[in-house]
């Protein structure tokens, strides 16, 4: 009876070995297949890495470039408002002038029209001298 058990308990322990040692290989594969995802990962998680490096130096080098874009915008527009302050000036100094031209012109029509009353009056002055002098 002991051999019999004892058959027994190595039969069992034999099968339970197998068992164990064919469940060892199943996991020593799936632990190859997992190390191996897992350098796949390491790999991805890498070049993700580079390239958001380089999307982060293409952005400060676009940030850069806007920046410069901005302080060149911002000078022109200060040389523009510059320009068109200087312009308004000069368009106020022309419209002084030409309210000062007006008034002179008003002024020397009003002399010449007074002239020209005054040069009709000795005209008709001289007319009367001459049928004077004519009739005479």
């Amino acid at each position: 009876m002991i051999k019999g058990v004892r058959a027994e308990v190595e039969a069992k322990s034999e099968s339970r070995i197998r068992d164990l040692m064919a469940m060892a290989d199943q996991q020593g594969d799936t632990v190859t297949r997992l190390q191996q995802e897992l350098e796949e990962w390491r790999k991805r998680s890498q070049n993700t890495e580079a390239e958001l490096d380089r999307l982060r130096k293409e952005n400060a080098n676009l940030n850069a470039q806007l920046t410069e874009i901005q302080r060149q915008k911002d000078d022109q527009i200060r040389a523009l408002q510059q320009q068109i302050r200087k312009l308004q000036e000069e368009l106020q100094r022309i419209n002084d002038d030409l309210g000062d031209l007006t008034r002179q012109y008003q002024d020397l029509l009003y002399v010449k029209l007074a002239l020209d009353a005054e040069l009709a009056t000795y005209n008709k002055l001289l007319s009367g001298e001459e049928q004077r002098y004519v009739n005479t």
